[in-house]
């Protein structure tokens, strides 16, 4: 049990952050866009930049500027911090989502003079600030001693886990509209502002053409003084990309390392089938001369061995909810969209399928062995002495091998994760 639980849990995590589509509508045309500072190893996209982009690109609708911040919440018992994001764009427009509760913000707030003071808040927020009570809508949420007036929430499903080039890519809370205007854009030093910039592509564009689009356009446009020529590298790249980051491949190497340990499991079993098999060969004997024919013999083996990993699988989905839950509250901060992992129906469909997959497969040599025995030497044998088995001797060999492997791994594993964070990235 213990073994396809580490294996189902895995399986969950492994569905969650890498194979589970972005909650937004066509996440594939979803780009996200910015420009790494050669000099000040950053990613600086000034506000003037991105308002020139929006109104000369004909590759996007629509294209919106992000700021994501940590602001405080106060006038609600002791202050607390929170992750908020400053849009220029209508969630539903860029997202493709609606709010479940409340309105979107409007068009004609994005364009005001000034900043309107609403607030989109995420579901977990809504409920744990406000208890969930619909009344808190048109209600006030003080951020950074400002307040701003709630609008809308989003829905329980719709997480916004914006990566933000300053922190950690954890779920954002407070979704705030923001004005970028080509008359207020300043390009100096003293008044320029940083943005983070995503945009929904064109139907028929690819990330390509979008960005030889945009650095037409940027080469075109005036630098500020602090930012010297050839300093900015132009970055265009699915959004799904830029939150998952490097994560794909130590998840795909922990699934991998787990499906070693099934193997080894699954193979000491067969071993322990085998045997138990052997034992009964005098029974097996007696019923193939009373008539039993050798399929009958296969399907009462295989039936068995079936049972035993269903039983095995329905006990590794009980410790898998367990071992999930520590999971996600561990480690929630450092992976992009592990909160989103859970025992839902394709997470169900890879148990049932491992159970299946290794019942039969593994099920199947002692099925084959015990019922091609033949019953007169197995007759003659004494039932306490077991034959010989070339077929256990390969498994503990199997066996032996996979934890070499596994073992090997590990320590590389190991070695790389201390080397990492003696020598981290500058």
């Amino acid at each position: 049990a213990p073994i396809p639980g580490a294996n189902t849990a895995m399986f969950s995590v492994v569905y969650a952050v890498l194979l589970k589509p972005l909650p937004y509508k066509a996440p594939d045309r979803l780009v996200w866009i910015t420009q790494n500072n050669k000099r000040f190893k950053a990613e600086l996209v000034i506000a003037p930049d991105f308002v020139d982009w929006r109104a000369q690109s004909r590759s996007f609708d629509p294209l919106a500027a992000l700021a994501v911040y940590d602001t405080t919440v106060t006038g609600a018992g002791d202050p607390f911090s929170v992750r908020s994001c400053r849009l220029s764009e209508p969630v539903s427009r860029i997202f493709g989502v609606q709010p479940a509760l409340g309105r979107d913000f409007l068009p004609e707030e994005l364009k005001a003079d000034e900043t309107p003071a609403s607030v989109i808040v995420s579901d977990r927020f809504f409920r744990s600030l406000f208890h969930g009570n619909r009344a808190a809508l048109g209600s006030k949420l003080v951020l950074n001693n400002e307040p701003f007036t709630v609008v809308g929430v989003l829905p329980a499903d719709v997480r916004l886990p914006l990566p933000s080039p300053f922190g950690p890519q954890i779920e954002t809370e407070v979704l705030i509209p923001t004005v970028y205007r080509s008359d207020n854009a300043r390009r100096d030093a003293r008044g320029v502002s940083i943005v983070q910039v995503i945009g929904r592509l064109r139907p028929g564009v690819s990330v390509g053409a979008a960005r030889a689009d945009l650095a037409a356009i940027e080469a075109r446009l005036p630098q500020p003084p602090f930012i010297h020529t050839g300093e900015q590298e132009l970055v265009v790249m699915p959004l799904r990309d830029r939150i998952l980051g490097n994560t794909g491949r130590p998840l795909g190497i922990l699934l991998g390392a787990v499906g070693f340990v099934l193997l080894i499991a699954c193979a000491n079993v067969a071993n322990l089938l085998l045997a138990r098999a052997a034992g009964r060969r005098r029974e097996i004997a007696v019923r193939m001369a009373l008539g039993a024919s050798r399929a009958r013999l296969v399907r009462q083996a295989m039936t068995e061995s079936l049972v035993l990993a269903f039983t095995g699988g329905a006990a590794g989905l009980l410790l898998a909810a367990w071992w999930l839950r520590l999971i996600v509250n561990w480690n929630a901060v450092v992976v992009p969209r592990l909160k989103d992992a859970s025992l839902d129906p394709a997470v169900l469909a890879f148990a049932l399928a491992v159970s299946i997959l290794t019942g039969a497969v593994f099920g199947m040599a002692p099925a084959l062995g015990a019922s091609g025995a033949n019953p007169n030497e197995a007759l003659k044998l004494s039932g306490t002495v077991a034959p010989r088995s070339r077929l256990r001797g390969a498994l503990v060999v199997a066996e032996v091998a996979l934890s070499l492997v596994l073992v090997t791994g590990a320590g590389l594993m190991v070695k790389s994760f201390i080397r990492m964070y003696d020598h981290p990235a500058t």
